[in-house]
């Protein structure tokens, strides 16, 4: 217990603010105590653990002292939004250096240790009621061990748990006092009195939330919100930041109001001044679809369909009817069938060619007109296209080729057609295909299949890229044969329904489109799944059940059931409940259409309004994934990789360090890799990927050997740094990539990477994907000579720079940047600092580029090359 002098003497340098643990026992109540200091929020607490202490085994299995406390502090990570403990390397100090330390001491800084004191934590520095370092310590005179359970005796004699008074202490660190010295009478691990309690308790937790957590608030899709922020200064000036569109805070009265038009999981802060000072609030405001009652059927028509699909150009929705060999043509603004044409032997799966210019219907009656063809400016039918099966789906790939499941049961595989020449092959047959079903990612390169009648269901990812199909990755799943595969608008996700579920109760997975091993979420639509659809802004997924005759609607961030759409009874039935065959949505969102069937009869097409539109953005102009390869050296000559995240939402990124998976000679062994802030803090780190095996993996971009590093991390807008070094000062060829993962508004605007610029194959090779689907304006720049005003040792004295293609086609070099586009590059307002450093101004379509940095002559040193996008949107 500490004593209230103590408290007294928050004045100096370092001091006790009533954070010490005593012997005793606690009393039962409910509630916590804080003790005036906190962190700011986005603050990575790193705790220095020096631990050493004469100890056997620790009876919990904790490896080390350090072991134990990493632990407790992973612990209070999992009750924290705001801010997250770091366990760090030791600092090799202690006091007041700027370094929170933990370690065992014989006194307290020099003063003894109380009289049945067994750690203390001391607020060594602060600036008013924020933490800027804290240390922890403790008693090396007593006898300890790491357990669970009741304490093993008291006193000098007995051996006390370091876990739990670490848990205790870390509470302190965190802002938590001590309950019972304020009052209270509860059940807390924060007491100021050890006792059997070996974990956190509902009030630790709640302190811990009352200061780091974030209020979770919903909205919905244009309704009137409101949310009354409150504040203790009646003068107090409010703004946020992160809001969602459509909502704004009242600078006078701190009223968040308004009505949100775009769907989404928001991260907001609230920033209040007043005359005693300022504070910050976290809130979380999800923003979702309206409540299903507001939902309504707009039109029923009388006609029994397979598939349907959108037209993204058009108002129209089409639909293959097997009954009359045709397709239907349906306007979504009249909700009218507009033409009837015919296409072929019993039509089930279709797809709109990349231009919008062709349909393509799978005809699985016949192979001889496998494929189907209505140009649809004209709403005509076209040479139809020869298959060595009859088809049940089909999707258009890249350089005039399609790909189609067999219809019926066979060895061969897959089939792929070249719509010019009409060559065909087959692949995939390393087991039997049947009506299976095909989606394909946005830029044509990825196929993916879903089988269907095959228990367990299997689903497929195929390189499509060339005219040679290779197998990516299969997945299998428990729960029936599949029902459909539909591939989110952005390509990021999929789901794959089986009718007896993807796991447990139902349940349909959301897959990373990356790793179909993966899992993102689950949504749980009712007793067996049945087709899903995506909403065009993927904000939203339409999910129907077999057997309950209704579609579910869920948030694809969040999971959450947000309504639903009963599609009623069968007529002449009692309890007949309708099944759907397929989901579309129109191009604007507005409507929903839904393909009927009752027990595989002849069911009927629903078309109900949503309640929304489409809030998709227009696709950043963004460098969607960029790597660097260069010498990494020991010391100031690291691989260091800067860039810089815009816009008003976080973005979540894959940095990684790869070195011994690199066919080069002379790479680095073990790479190590750190994610620093602007501030110069470290937020995230790595040694060993295998350290988060579980969530790299779902990512799809798990390095190939064990000591390369990567980090997963949400980062706000603003400006960071990779650190690529070695392992024990190690040297070598190393590599550093940064990959978006997400697609929200936010984009990488620009990345720069310095390091050792070496002769032959070791000069630095700078790799970046140009994203989305429109043309981006960059500038690359090749830095060296100017480096020498900043204080880098041995700049390269004159950097050239290439700018390659995906092909590896040089498209242009430069290297003195006055010689060929000085007006262009003044005109960018970054021109490099010394004449003979070099860039590039140049228009990409959107596709992969490499920029290439060597030393005239061959000459070697420190050098910097840097891609920025210079597009606005």
């Amino acid at each position: 217990m500490i004593s209230s002098w103590a408290r007294s003497c928050r004045a100096f340098t370092a001091c006790f603010f009533g954070l010490l643990l005593v012997l005793g026992g606690a009393v039962p109540g409910f509630s916590f105590a804080l003790n005036g200091f906190r962190w700011p929020d986005g603050t990575q607490i790193a705790m220095h653990l020096q631990l050493t202490h004469a100890s056997g085994a620790l009876q919990d299995g904790s490896a080390s002292w350090n072991g134990s406390a990493a632990d407790a502090l992973s612990i209070w990570n999992q009750y924290v939004d705001t801010v997250q403990f770091a366990a760090a390397e030791p600092s090799g100090s202690s006091g007041s250096d700027g370094a929170n330390e933990v370690l065992f001491s014989g006194t307290v800084y020099g003063d003894n240790w109380g009289a049945n004191v067994l750690a203390v934590t001391l607020k060594m520095s602060s600036q008013g009621s924020v933490f800027t370092e804290t240390d922890v310590l403790f008693n090396d005179k007593l006898k300890w061990n790491s357990y669970r359970g009741p304490l093993q005796g008291s006193g000098p004699t007995g051996t006390f748990d370091f876990h739990r008074v670490a848990l205790h202490e870390f509470g302190h660190v965190l802002g938590l006092d001590h309950p019972d010295q304020h009052g209270q009478i509860v059940v807390a691990q924060m007491n100021s009195t050890i006792g059997d309690l070996d974990h956190l308790a509902d009030d630790d937790i709640a302190g811990a939330r009352s200061l780091y957590g974030k209020a979770k608030l919903t909205a919905y899709l244009g309704a009137n919100f409101s949310y009354q922020v409150g504040s203790s200064n009646t003068s107090a000036t409010y703004s946020a930041s992160g809001l969602p569109p459509g909502l704004t805070i009242n600078s006078s009265s701190g009223l968040i109001s308004g009505v949100p038009n775009l769907s989404g999981t928001y991260s907001v802060v609230v920033n209040v001044t007043g005359p005693s000072g300022s504070a910050s609030l976290p809130l979380q405001i999800v923003v979702t679809a309206p409540s299903a009652a507001t939902l309504g059927m707009l039109q029923k028509l009388d006609i029994s369909v397979n598939r349907l699909v959108a037209d993204p150009k058009r108002a129209r929705v089409y639909a293959t009817v097997p009954a009359s060999n045709s397709v239907a043509v349906i306007d979504t603004v009249s909700l009218a069938i507009i033409k009837t044409i015919p296409i072929g032997s019993n039509p089930v799966g279709l797809a709109i060619s990349a231009d919008g210019t062709r349909l393509w219907v799978a005809n699985s009656g016949s192979n001889i007109a496998g494929i189907g063809v209505i140009d649809l400016n004209s709403l005509t039918t076209l040479p139809s296209i020869a298959l060595p099966n009859a088809p049940s789906d089909v999707e258009e790939g890249l350089d005039n080729r399609l790909y189609a499941t067999p219809a019926t049961p066979q060895t061969d595989g897959l089939m792929q057609v070249n719509t010019v020449t009409g060559e065909t092959r087959t692949f995939g047959s390393f087991e039997i295909r049947y009506a299976d079903f095909l989606e394909i990612s946005p830029d044509r390169k990825t196929l993916y299949v879903g089988d269907h009648n095959v228990s367990p269901a299997t689903a497929c990812r195929f390189d499509v890229s060339t005219a040679v199909p290779t197998l990516l990755q299969q997945a299998r799943f428990n729960g029936g044969s599949g029902v459909d595969l539909k591939l989110s608008h952005n390509g990021l996700m999929l789901v794959f329904p089986s009718g007896g579920g993807n796991g447990q109760g139902y349940s349909t997975y959301e897959i990373p489109a990356a790793n179909l091993t993966g899992v993102l979420g689950t949504f749980t639509p009712g007793s067996y799944p049945g087709p899903a659809a995506f909403s065009g802004d993927d904000s939203f997924l339409y999910h129907s059940s077999q057997a309950q005759s209704k579609i579910a609607i869920f948030d694809t961030r969040t999971f959450v059931l947000t309504g639903a759409i009963n599609l009623g009874t069968v007529p002449g039935t009692s309890n007949g409940s309708y099944d759907a065959r397929d989901l579309v949505l129109d191009n604007t969102g507005s409507k929903l259409f839904i393909a009927t069937t009752f027990y595989f009869q002849n069911g009927d097409v629903r078309v109900y309004e949503t309640g929304r539109t489409n809030t998709a953005p227009v696709v950043a102009k963004s460098l969607a994934n960029v790597s660097t390869r260069m010498s990494v050296e020991p010391g100031d000559d690291a691989l260091i990789g800067g860039f810089i995240i815009q816009g008003s939402d976080s973005k979540t990124v894959v940095v990684r360090a790869i070195g011994p998976s690199l066919p080069v000679n002379g790479k680095l062994l073990d790479p190590k890799l750190q994610i620093y802030d602007s501030a110069g803090g470290i937020i995230a780190s790595n040694d060993n990927w295998n350290s988060d095996r579980s969530h790299v993996l779902t990512t799809g971009l798990a390095p190939k050997d064990e000591h390369e590093a990567a980090v997963i991390v949400s980062l706000a807008p603003g400006a960071y740094t990779a650190v690529v070094s070695g392992v024990g000062d190690t040297a070598g060829v190393g590599l550093v990539e940064l990959y978006d993962i997400d697609s929200n508004h936010s984009r990488m605007a620009n990345i720069a990477t310095r390091g050792s610029v070496q002769a032959a194959d070791n000069v630095m090779i700078g790799g970046f994907i140009i994203a989305g689907d429109q043309p981006t304006k960059i500038i690359v720049r090749a830095i060296g000579p100017s480096l020498g005003a900043s204080g880098v040792a041995n700049p390269l004295p004159d950097p050239v720079l290439e700018l390659h293609d995906g092909n590896g086609s040089l498209i242009t070099e430069n290297d003195d940047w006055r010689s060929l586009q000085e007006d262009a590059i003044k005109s960018t307002g970054i021109p490099p600092g010394d004449d003979r450093e070099s860039a590039i101004v140049a228009t990409l379509q959107p596709g992969n580029y490499t920029a290439i940095v060597r030393g005239k002559d061959e000459r070697t040193g420190v050098g910097l090359v840097e891609i920025y996008n210079l597009d606005a949107n």
